[in-house]
């Protein structure tokens, strides 16, 4: 969360949107107090148009505004040297600093830099995190972990050494695809009699192998492949322990490494905790992901809202009067439409 402390202002740099956040700590400045969203707005607005490539910012910046509008800072770098505009205000169009009445240009360098010294509440915080991360996965800093989770193939064998052990799972690696094999089969061809280890292929890896290489093993490349499953190695898989994989995922974009744990959070807010059997995980995924989105209850209806699913109560709170509004359209419409009907079925007759 984003707040200040006694003495101290934490600055959210947006510099480079592709890092998320940089944190850096500026105590000697002091926040400039802005009573109004609308004239922030307007300064944004200036900025954005004079600073095309900085718009993403612009964007984020202006969710930031809406949760914690306290005050703003602008980076500029000339140069070798770094320097701080401070106290920007808004006048016919120009920025200028309130002290030297020196016009303030904003290019391709200028940074936008966010700060606040106020609290969110639970629910304020809860949506702000939202925002955030619906942002980064709207514009493709990171992409939604929702989209990307599969467990009909192997699972990825960096996602399981999480809480396992590499040297633990090392026997239980699909020969196709080299990650922790699904629905473990093994390779019973007499022509691999003298191995030293069984042989393992994840089903679904089989599958498609033999299908597209002539029924050839996988391993070499012999005709008549035989295989049996091995329901041991298929129990021990579903009993390792494991993280959210949409946590991993999001982890593994952001560069932040996650157990799982409480206070592991990601920067852009939305944590899911679970630690868990492999065999839970759909379950996991399909019923109480912090990750999964879900409809608004009033879709039907007409509300486009999206959200995870742990925020639906909030939504229905907040929006009553535009749903109830929803529902009354929608009845009037049919209303409409079953007049029509009949006033249609009176002319036949």
């Amino acid at each position: 969360m984003v707040v200040g402390h006694a003495g101290s202002l934490l600055f959210v740099c947006l510099y480079k949107f592709a890092d998320l956040y940089h944190f850096c700590d500026c105590s000697h400045f002091y926040p400039i107090q802005i009573p109004c969203v609308t004239f922030i707005e307007k300064i944004l607005f200036f900025v954005a148009k004079y600073n095309l490539k900085n718009y993403k910012c612009f964007k984020l910046l202006k969710i930031f505004i809406k949760y914690y509008y306290v005050g703003y800072l602008l980076i500029c770098q000339s140069q070798s040297n770094l320097y701080f505009r401070d106290n920007i205000v808004l006048k016919h169009y120009r920025l200028r600093h309130t002290k030297s009445k020196q016009k303030c240009m904003i290019n391709i360098s200028t940074v936008i830099v966010p700060f606040s010294t106020r609290n969110l509440h639970t629910s304020e915080e809860i949506a702000y995190k939202e925002s955030l991360t619906k942002f980064f996965w709207k514009n493709k800093a990171v992409s939604n972990p929702s989209e990307k989770i599969s467990l009909e193939e192997c699972y990825n064998k960096d996602w399981i050494i999480t809480l396992n052990d590499s040297d633990k799972i090392d026997d239980y690696i699909c020969e196709v695809c080299h990650n922790v094999a699904r629905n473990a089969m093994e390779l019973t061809c007499d022509s691999h009699e003298d191995m030293q280890k069984s042989l393992i292929v994840g089903e679904e890896c089989l599958k498609h192998y033999l299908e597209q290489n002539d029924n050839k093993c996988p391993v070499g490349n012999h005709v008549n492949c035989e295989y049996s499953k091995m329901k041991l190695v298929r129990q021990y898989v579903n009993d390792l322990l494991v993280v959210c994989p949409r946590q991993y995922e999001l982890s593994v974009q952001t560069g932040i490494k996650t157990t799982g744990t409480e206070g592991s959070e990601l920067p852009m807010g939305v944590n899911c905790n679970f630690r868990g059997r492999l065999k839970d995980v759909a379950d996991h995924l399909d019923q109480s992901c912090e990750f999964k989105t879900v409809d608004c209850p009033f879709h039907q209806y007409g509300c486009q809202g999206s959200f995870y699913q742990h925020s639906c109560q909030a939504h229905l709170q907040e929006q009553v009067e535009y749903h109830l509004n929803l529902v009354v359209d929608t009845t009037k419409t049919l209303q409409d439409q079953l007049s029509q009907s009949e006033s249609s079925v009176h002319i036949l007759q």
